[in-house]
């Protein structure tokens, strides 16, 4: 892996651990609002995967281009 592809996965891992520690904190906090509690779990997991995965994405093409 050469060292700009290497910079762009640290950017993202970055990126991504506050993010999905963020999303534990709101689905802990969904087991004490059991009638959300779904939304609270599932909502913010997927989006935050969603913004990731784009964000990945779109890193990834301008070290490669």
């Amino acid at each position: 892996m050469d060292a700009l592809k290497r910079r762009s996965l640290e950017k993202y891992t970055t990126r991504a651990e506050p993010l999905f520690k963020l999303v534990g904190l709101v689905a802990v906090l969904g087991a004490f609002v059991p009638d959300h509690a779904v939304y609270l779990m599932v909502v913010p997991a997927v989006g935050i995967t969603i913004y990731l995965t784009i964000y990945s994405y779109v890193e990834y093409r301008r070290v490669t281009t």
